[in-house]
């Protein structure tokens, strides 16, 4: 309801003109909701526990069966139920806000809205379909300020509408709503782009959005012409790593420069660019010792040393969540790049986007997780997952000189992408057990590394998930269980999969017995990136083998579903905006 003004969300509640007081209440009315269900499942399985006890029937079974109904709940009941109290709440709120801002500029239109959107806003689109035009404007009811994208002005004020920049025309014009004719008479415009939005676990759509904005002396636009999707953007459309607010997707992405900060030196607009995941400033303790990825400035909301669960986590990310920074994604006509002085490397023309793409991700995490093996050549290389970085690692392997590489996977068509891309040797994991016939392929010791590129999705059978309601935990560590099981004694592991939690029955004796060294963490994309394109324009490694869908922007929700459903033999999906 109420597309007017700026799109709404699953709820109906619209995004512009509730502004920071519907963020804010929705976030904390969700996490209260989720924190009450789960404490009630566990009394409940508790109670129900000590009835069905004098029957000796299996607890386990009611576990499974709470889990699922509060699935079902949080993703599916509840979202009417909110809807309804949202649509209660927030139109009670504006009424307030009415007779507070009466004074204000354009207020009776706002009005005029509201009593649209209460009387038959599902019919506006029908009859009013310019009315998707009225934009984005975000008007805070606790400090009467407007807001145009993260820039506050006062209330009084007209919003001032950037200009295009020389930007290519790529979408339609957007009518200020605080000014409709203009300060000085004339229609104010501004420029919306598509970007794909993540709205709530399992919902994403392709939306109309502001056009990015320089905020920084040392920020660049870029014009993204190629980007993709990671398995790690999975983590958040599947709700493992939480979300609350609507944000821009994606991490993986490369462009042009349409426009530069001030303080810009490094590039030129028009310039082609790659751009690594990591946000980083250049210039701090880790960013100096090429750790880009624990950046002490570009995280400043959540960053610290604990590495916490929801708090003190590391450096900035493009598109991964208010955790790590709450920066937009690339997964857009546009996108702004900060600290463009460091991050981003330019690239020859010679070389089509697909080749170099993947220099912004899986290249270099496949790369680090063979790097920090320290490789002296001729060793056995196990690689688990057989993804895209699963396959950048097998890559990389061969290059820093393995004797043999293994991919481990339990899908036919991953396994077939391991032989066909990585010349691997390969092990279904779903018919056999791939640890014992690893060590059967080493004289019963085991490989000499082991790389876990699975993460916390791994496969979960029945008792996994049992389990995992038990112990309050979210996926599993089954893959990396198994790669310190399959790696030989004073062998070495490397973990690029992505954990966001702490689980129970970590493998800490059998490490220590083992002699096993282990390195997790985020790719220092930046620290090899220079290294990397150098090997791509020498032609040593092929990169876009591993692209099986190659679609539009529009069509980006649906590479969503094929890619998490693992259907239509989807291994790597690039997005044309």
């Amino acid at each position: 309801m109420l597309d007017a003004l700026g799109g709404a969300d699953e709820a109906g509640i619209p995004h512009g003109i509730f502004g920071i007081f519907a963020d804010e209440f929705r976030a904390l009315f969700d996490e209260t909701f989720h924190r009450l269900a789960f404490v009630a499942a566990q009394l409940l399985a508790d109670h129900v526990g000590n009835l069905i006890q004098p029957f000796h029937v299996p607890l386990g079974l009611f576990q499974v069966f709470f889990e699922t109904g509060l699935q079902f709940l949080i993703r599916g009941s509840f979202g009417h139920f909110r809807q309804r109290f949202y649509q209660l709440v927030f139109g009670a709120v504006e009424v307030l806000q009415f007779v507070m801002k009466k004074v204000f500029n354009s207020v009776e239109f706002h009005t005029f809205l509201f009593a649209l959107r209460l009387l038959g806003g599902r019919l506006l689109p029908r009859f009013f379909p310019p009315w998707e035009t009225f934009a984005f404007l975000r008007l805070s009811s606790a400090s009467g300020e407007y807001r145009q994208g993260d820039q506050v002005l006062p209330a009084r004020q007209p919003i001032q509408w950037p200009s295009n920049h020389g930007r290519e025309s790529h979408n339609e014009t957007h009518l200020d709503v605080a000014h409709p004719s203009g300060p000085n008479g004339p229609p104010l415009l501004s420029k919306f782009m598509k970007a794909l939005v993540f709205h709530h676990p399992g919902k994403v759509s392709v939306d109309n959005v502001p056009d990015p904005q320089l905020q920084h002396p040392q920020d660049i636009i870029l014009r993204v012409t190629s980007t993709a999707i990671c398995g790690s953007d999975l983590h958040i459309y599947n709700g493992f790593f939480p979300q609350v607010k609507d944000m821009i997707m994606g991490h993986e992405f490369m462009g042009i420069v349409e426009e530069i900060g001030g303080e810009v030196t490094a590039v030129r607009p028009g310039d082609r660019l790659v751009v690594p995941f990591p946000v980083a400033c250049g210039a701090c303790f880790f960013c100096t010792l090429g750790l880009p990825g624990h950046c002490e400035n570009s995280n400043p909301e959540k960053y610290g040393p604990e590495g916490a669960m929801t708090d003190q986590k590391g450096g900035g990310l493009f598109g991964y969540t208010d955790l790590y920074g709450g920066y937009d994604g690339g997964q857009a006509q546009y996108v702004r790049v900060p600290y463009a002085n460091f991050g981003p490397r330019k690239v020859l023309s010679d070389l089509a986007d697909e080749q170099i793409l993947f220099l912004t991700d899986i290249f270099p995490t496949g790369y680090t997780s063979i790097d920090w093996a320290a490789l002296k050549g001729g060793e056995t290389v196990a690689v688990f997952g057989c993804g895209p970085v699963g396959l950048m690692a097998m890559k990389c392997a061969w290059l820093k000189g393995a004797g043999r590489v293994i991919g481990v996977d339990i899908l036919p068509y991953r396994l077939e992408a391991a032989r066909r891309a990585s010349r691997a040797e390969t092990i279904d994991a779903s018919q056999t057990d791939p640890v014992q016939a690893i060590r059967d392929l080493t004289e019963g010791r085991g490989a000499d590394v082991c790389v876990d590129a699975v993460g916390m999705e791994a496969d979960r059978n029945f008792l996994d998930k049992v389990s995992n309601v038990f112990h309050a935990q979210a996926g599993s560590i089954k893959a990396l269980c198994t790669a310190i099981s399959a790696v030989r004694r004073g062998g070495v592991v490397t973990v690029v999969g992505v954990y966001g939690m702490p689980y129970d029955h970590f493998p800490l004796g059998q490490i220590f017995d083992k002699g096993i060294t282990m390195r997790f963490g985020q790719a220092p994309v930046q620290k090899y990136i220079d290294e990397l394109i150098e090997v791509v324009q020498q032609k040593r490694v092929v990169l876009d083998d591993v692209i099986t869908h190659r679609l539009p922007l529009e069509q980006a929700p649906h590479a969503y579903d094929i890619f998490c459903r693992k259907e239509d033999n989807c291994v790597k999906v690039v997005l044309k905006p």
